[in-house]
Parts: C-alpha cells; sequence; structure tokens
C-alpha cells in the first residue's frame, strides 16, 4: 500500500522568508498548489524520482536505516534528520515577528517521533524512513548535489557525514571501548545537540532502524528494565548551512528549545538522561545542561572544566546507573 511521501517542497516552507532570495513570487494568501500560477506549482514539483507516494523502501549495504529514495550504487553517505514542516504553505503572518509559525513546525515535525510513523500530523506525513543525504562525495564545493539544498532552492552545499557512525547497542565492553578509542575530535565548531540526542534515543528504542532494546526486552521478560543515556558535549548548539534542518530552526535559541521538546519526549518513556558540560563553563549551556537532564543536579547534571572532573563525572553516572537493578 502507498504512503505519502513527506519529502516534497511544501514541507519546507519554513525556508522560505519573505522578501528573501528564494521567496516564491505570489502573494502570502495564495495557495501555491492550486494557484494559477505554473511557477508556484513548479516550485511544488517533487525533483526528479522523488515521487508524491511511497510503495516501497531502499536499503544499502551498509547501513540499516530504511531510506525514501533509491541512494547512489554502492553508496556509502549519511541520512538527514526526519524533519518536515507541518504547517500551510505560506502560512505565515507578516506582521508577526517571525515569518512562519515556529511552534506549529516544531510540535509536528517527525524528527521527535521514534520509528515508523504513519499518518503522521495534520498533513498526514508518512515517515516510513529516511532521505539519503546527498550523492556519494558530498559535499562537493560548488556543485550543489545536496538533495534538501536543491529540494529548498538554496545554493549551499550538505554538511559532510560524519567520519564514525552508530554503534548498535551491545553487551561487549571490548567492542564499546574499541569505538570510544576510535573517536578523534576534529577542528569544527559546530555543534548540533538535539540531532545527536535523537539518535541516542533511537538506539535504546525498539522501533527501527535499531531494534537491539527490543532483544534485551524479551530476555528480562517479566521485568521492569531501566533505560539511561549519557549526553557528553563541549557547545553550544550551533548551526550550519546544509545541515539535517536546512535552515529550519537556524537560531542558537530555536535548537536550544527543539533539545528541550526532544528530552522532553524522552523523559516521557522514562529513559534516564545524564548529561556532562565539559570544558565549557558558560551559564547558559549549564542552565541548558540542568534542563535537559533527568534532574538538575548530580549525577544527572556533571560540570566537567578538566579531564579528570571528567572522569570523575563518568565514575558519577556508573555509580548511579549501579544502583538501578532489574525488579518484579
Amino acid at each position: 500500500m502507498s504512503v505519502a511521501n513527506p519529502y516534497e517542497r511544501d514541507n519546507y516552507t519554513y525556508s522560505y522568508i519573505p522578501g528573501g532570495n528564494n521567496a516564491p513570487q505570489v502573494g502570502v494568501d495564495d495557495d501555491p498548489v492550486n494557484a494559477d500560477n505554473p511557477d508556484a506549482k513548479d516550485r511544488f514539483v517533487l525533483r526528479d524520482e522523488h515521487q508524491d507516494t511511497i510503495s516501497k523502501v531502499y536499503y544499502a549495504h551498509n547501513s540499516a536505516v530504511p531510506l525514501l529514495a533509491p541512494p547512489p550504487q554502492d553508496w556509502k553517505g549519511c541520512v538527514y534528520a526526519r524533519w518536515a514542516s507541518t504547517a500551510k504553505p505560506f502560512e505565515w503572518d507578516e506582521g508577526a515577528a517571525r515569518p512562519y509559525d515556529l511552534n506549529v513546525d516544531q510540535s509536528n515535525a517527525a524528527d521527535v517521533e521514534d520509528g515508523i510513523v504513519m499518518n503522521y500530523g495534520p498533513k498526514n506525513l508518512d515517515w516510513v524512513g529516511w532521505m539519503p543525504m546527498g550523492e556519494e562525495g558530498e559535499p562537493q564545493a560548488g556543485n550543489n548535489r545536496c538533495d534538501l539544498s536543491r529540494l529548498t532552492e538554496l545554493g549551499h552545499e550538505c554538511t559532510p557525514c560524519l567520519d564514525s557512525g552508530i554503534h548498535r547497542l551491545s553487551t561487549s565492553k571490548a567492542d564499546a571501548v574499541s569505538v570510544v578509542q576510535g573517536l578523534e575530535a576534529i577542528g569544527s565548531v559546530y555543534t548540533n545537540i538535539p540531532q545527536g540526542l535523537t539518535w541516542a534515543w533511537r538506539v535504546l528504542s525498539d522501533a527501527e532502524p535499531f531494534t537491539e532494546g527490543s532483544s534485551v526486552s524479551a530476555k528480562y521478560s517479566g521485568y521492569e528494565r531501566d533505560r539511561a543515556l549519557v549526553l557528553l558535549t563541549d557547545g553550544a548548539n550551533t548551526t550550519r548551512a546544509g545541515d539535517a534542518y536546512n535552515r529550519g530552526m537556524n537560531e542558537q535559541y530555536e535548537r536550544n528549545e527543539r533539545l528541550l521538546e526532544v528530552a522532553g519526549k524522552i523523559k516521557d518513556e522514562d529513559i534516564l538522561i545524564y548529561t556532562v558540560q565539559f570544558a565549557n563553563g558558560s551559564g547558559s549551556l549549564a542552565s541548558l545542561m540542568k534542563n535537559t537532564a533527568t534532574k538538575p543536579d548530580a549525577p544527572f547534571y556533571n560540570y566537567a572544566p578538566s579531564s579528570d572532573d571528567l572522569k570523575a563525572s563518568f565514575r558519577a553516572v556508573a555509580n548511579n546507573l549501579s544502583t538501578l537493578r532489574l525488579a518484579k
């Protein structure tokens, strides 16, 4: 059975700023989908192979993530966060401080929904998978091969895929240590905290694309299980053109609001959140991390200005976790 494809231009209207370079040349009161304006209609035609409905998903050889469109052959790329506006096209108030209703977009976008989502939101977006980030080797300076950039008619490249992927849940300490030791800091000033927290949540869940949590559940059937994650950051939320939100929520305070909303969803599932603020002594970051954590004090919130403090913070988290027991 076919489902609606959320990857349509009218689901990304938050990128259209009145008077901006990519603003449609139609009136605010016009509906571009139905308007008698060929330019407006062309703007909302799905690009290339992207259909208005989806009858199947695709898998690349190296990815467990279901994809909404066929990736290039031998694709080794990454995927976007599942984000789309669910507000109506051009639904903004010109007299308001902002040109679109951010609260509508934030509360209805699919990145805060875990697992397979059918008939989602007021526009009935069907999130049965993710979208490939772009062509192999993206970003390619000057080529603008970034799918989401072209979708929203913005002339910038995708941000690079991460060098390290997600390690699935495992009972092997040696595997976990090996993964951590393989991580390498690079000279970048970009920190997308809500996206990282969202993927951590997905790893802990029972739903696709990571289902290892369900095997843990089955092993201890009849017991109540505790789930926990640790969020470590040395920076404040920042934005970059071509990232997964593609200029949606492009102000730091908007990303902070998104982080708190994601954290709220996680805590609603009784998942414990420990936060560690490393090196960065910002009071605003401390406030954000305290509000993100299960509780605003140790061992759930930890400030670690040095490497020794960082080790002590993780010991405190481990000690707190060790007190958790399976119980009937």
